[in-house]
């Protein structure tokens, strides 16, 4: 069973817990952001039986202007919660209509996955009683010592043999979200290494073995490489030359004395010459990407019934479209 992921969300002014549903998948990093304007942050309404009050009063204790400015702005105001509640039946509509179509989309999926398997069984079914006709056909044309029928049994029983692997490699053009896809890497062809670099790899047994060395015999490889070319690796004089640099790097390992030479007294100035500092490689971590919900997209994933990573995958989609 899968573990249940703990999803974190920023959400300006608070900081708001989502739990993963258990089985989901979390493949993105969610970050949800208040759309609210600033200026309608932090609002409290007016109490139901404050706006009870205002909706009855009759305005009799007012003069006739005030009166008819009050009315003008009751009409404003009543206006406005006519456009807020049209707004709302057409949202809560737009709601379902992504809610329908987000189960149909589902439907659809299964029906589809479900075809797909039917298909591999009928064919996998079909494939192996071919093969298992073509098996029992060479075995008679071989008891019979007939060569013409065991030569068709035989193209029979590659074909059959070909049908069954197809329908075993058989990919589904659907998945479900749950499952890991696993994409295999094409096989590189590895070039055979030529007569001279066998021959300097069986000389200099430190290749591979010691981490700096090598390190440096493959920095100084690249820089050969790029310096003359291609065609300048494999020569003798490549050759000479990374030796010759890796006894300078590294003369306790090869035997050879430190290197001498005069300063401007001609006195004689032993320098030892100091390994190269192997910088490794940084490892590269996949991150997950980052998507920023509003608060009012998260609200409709509720509505939706869509967790929240449900809705920022799809979101994401778009986002690529």
């Amino acid at each position: 069973m899968a573990e249940k992921d703990d999803f974190q969300f920023e959400v300006e002014g608070s900081e708001v817990e989502v739990k993963a549903t258990e089985g989901e998948k979390p493949e993105v990093d969610l970050e949800v952001v208040d759309d609210t304007p600033p200026e309608d942050r932090n609002r409290t309404p007016l109490p139901k039986e404050i706006v009870e009050e205002l909706e009855k009063d009759e305005l009799e204790d007012y003069s006739d202007k005030v009166k008819t400015r009050l009315k003008q702005m009751k009409k404003v105001w009543h206006d406005e919660r006519r456009a807020k509640e049209a707004a709302d039946r057409e949202r809560q509509e737009a709601i379902l209509l992504a809610q329908k179509a987000i189960e149909e989309n589902k439907k659809l999926k299964s029906r589809l996955t479900e075809g797909e398997k039917t298909f591999i069984d009928t064919a996998k079914t079909a494939a192996e009683l071919e093969l298992e006709m073509a098996k029992r056909a060479y075995k008679e044309a071989y008891d019979a010592g007939d060569s013409e029928r065991l030569v068709e049994a035989q193209e029979k029983l590659n074909s059959a043999g070909y049908k069954l692997n197809k329908v075993k490699d058989f990919k589904p053009s659907l998945q479900t979200e749950e499952i890991d896809v696993n994409i295999p890497q094409e096989q590189v062809q590895v070039p055979r290494p030529d007569q001279k670099t066998l021959a300097w790899q069986e000389r200099n047994q430190w290749f591979g073995a010691d981490e700096e060395m090598t390190s440096l015999a493959l920095g100084l490889h690249q820089k050969l490489e790029k310096q003359y070319g291609r065609g300048f690796i494999g020569t003798d004089e490549y050759w000479s030359r990374v030796d010759e640099t890796m006894r300078k790097r590294f003369p306790d390992y090869f035997g050879e004395d430190e290197i001498k030479t005069t300063n401007g007294g001609g006195k004689p100035v032993t320098r030892t010459e100091k390994p190269a500092t192997v910088v490794a490689p940084a490892s590269r971590s996949t991150s997950s990407k980052k998507i920023v919900l509003k608060q009012s997209q998260l609200s409709i994933a509720k509505k939706l019934g869509l967790t929240p990573e449900q809705y920022a995958r799809e979101y994401a989609k778009t986002l690529e479209n």
